[in-house]
């Protein structure tokens, strides 16, 4: 969730970010996209070892996803990225 802290820290200490529409869905997405993860990991962590690798493969298009939306630049990076393009 380093993307989504990053954003929200970002909104608070300067207010909220000026985005074009599509910056904005981009971030949404990088936010839905983490938020998904985790749930993922939470359930895979409680699940017994061999059940656990039936979500292998949706991690893994998850964080193709994730890594699509974000380049794998650095929250910072990423951030001025997104306001340069706005």
């Amino acid at each position: 969730m380093s993307y989504t802290k990053h954003f929200a820290a970002t909104i608070r200490d300067h207010g909220m970010i000026n985005l074009s529409p599509t910056q904005f869905r981009r971030m949404m997405n990088i936010v839905y996209l983490e938020g998904k993860l985790d749930q993922l990991k939470i359930i895979k962590r409680d699940l017994p070892t061999e059940e656990e690798r039936k979500y292998d493969i949706q991690l893994f298009k998850l964080n193709s996803q994730l890594t699509e939306q974000t380049g794998n630049l650095p929250p910072g990076e990423l951030v001025r990225e997104m306001s340069h393009l706005s």
